[in-house]
């Protein structure tokens, strides 16, 4: 009996990173990036996550086997220093994918958002077969939104994120852009 079994791309290097697997040493450098408002700020979360070290190791520990659902680390391959978290994220019944990435604020403007979103995007296409790769950006976010623009992204439209859930006291609404790749623009792309 065979097994459709996904290949597992991580850890997978590009220039100047590495995108890895997260571990349980991993959670306090997340809950790092989660509780801190200037990241989780553009994506409804004012004063952070609430969560907790503990909370970030279960659900590390509890990952799922598909290795584009796990949460990745990036770590600056010169030194091994982290920098961001990131995921490829799962195809949905349409056939999109969408990856999130968390940088450090302290790593902004260097241009890793730009790489490790290049590197998503060909997860995508390479490894999934998704027909789209699709972004969310707040539109207050212009890095964000610059990124994906110089990743080939086009705009689709824009949409707003209400509150809901078990978290939606700890949220507000959020005012996204959409962002999207196809398959077909990509493969263009890259063979220029």
């Amino acid at each position: 009996m065979t097994t459709n079994r996904i290949h597992d791309p991580f850890p997978l290097d590009t220039a100047r990173l590495r995108l890895r697997t997260a571990g349980p040493d991993d959670a306090e450098f997340i809950l790092s990036l989660w509780s801190d408002p200037r990241v989780m700020g553009y994506v409804g979360f004012p004063n952070g996550l609430p969560t907790s070290e503990e909370r970030i190791r279960r659900q590390i520990a509890n990952a799922s086997p598909d290795p584009f659902s796990r949460l990745l680390i990036v770590d600056r391959s010169s030194d091994g220093q982290h920098i961001g978290q990131a995921h490829v994220g799962r195809v949905d019944e349409q056939g999109i994918v969408e990856p999130d990435i968390k940088l450090s604020p302290d790593h902004w403007g260097t241009g890793y958002g730009q790489e490790v979103w290049k590197t998503l995007i060909a997860c995508g296409f390479l490894q999934t077969a998704c027909r789209i790769v699709q972004g969310t950006p707040n539109v207050e976010n212009a890095g964000s939104v610059h990124m994906m623009s110089r990743c080939g992204m086009q705009r689709t439209g824009e949409d707003t994120l209400e509150p809901s859930g078990p978290m939606k006291d700890a949220m507000v609404p959020v005012h996204y852009f959409i962002y999207r790749i196809t398959r077909q623009k990509w493969t263009t792309l890259r063979a220029t």
